[in-house]
């Protein structure tokens, strides 16, 4: 239960970060085009992508992740190599690259979390967790006492995002491919 809530806030909680400019449909589509010859560089450069700094995907802008992504590439000499890979699917600047695909997945998700309608459970469910924790046998009162604390943690995270702006016009922008882009996040995993 509390594995759920958090991943359905850490969804939230990427949905509301500022956006770059809105997606177009063109990028969208080369987007997915793209994402296949992604996922294969990703798990090519996988090991040395994995021992570099982590940046919160959760709480960074498009134009942040596009920084910190191309500050990576370039220390690992990987930057030209995957600027030449996606020229051929109309990404002639990489800035604009990690821009679409933040985009895509922040818009995504936020689509994902309204149609499941989860701002307006959320706060059930924390309450729900809260309450399965006073109950719980075989915790100690410090355990309780340190879920407790995440849990109002999460629920003021929430109800401050329910009040964050988001960005409507990449959401609409990816409405006509959510099967598709959904398809395309499972060749990521």
């Amino acid at each position: 239960m509390f594995r759920k809530i958090t991943l359905l806030l850490s969804l939230l909680l990427a949905s509301l970060t500022l956006q770059a400019q809105d997606l177009s449909s063109q990028e969208i589509e080369n987007w997915l085009k793209a994402s296949p010859t992604i996922s294969k560089w990703l798990n090519k450069h996988k090991q040395v992508l994995e021992s570099e700094e982590k940046i919160n995907f959760l709480e960074s802008t498009p134009a942040q992740i596009s920084e910190y992504a191309n500050r990576v590439l370039k220390k690992n000499k990987l930057y030209d190599p995957l600027a030449s890979e996606l020229k051929q699917y109309g990404f002639n600047d990489l800035n604009r690259f990690f821009e679409v695909q933040t985009q895509v997945v922040q818009a995504f998700m936020a689509v994902s979390i309204e149609q499941a309608n989860i701002p307006s459970s959320m706060n059930q469910e924390l309450l729900n967790a809260l309450s399965e924790i006073e109950q719980a046998e075989g915790l100690s009162a410090e355990q309780k006492a340190q879920m407790k604390e995440q849990l109002t943690q999460m629920m003021g995270q929430v109800m401050k995002m329910q009040n964050t702006p988001k960005n409507k016009g990449d959401q609409q922008a990816i409405k006509p491919y959510l099967k598709q882009i959904e398809a395309a996040f499972q060749q990521f995993q």
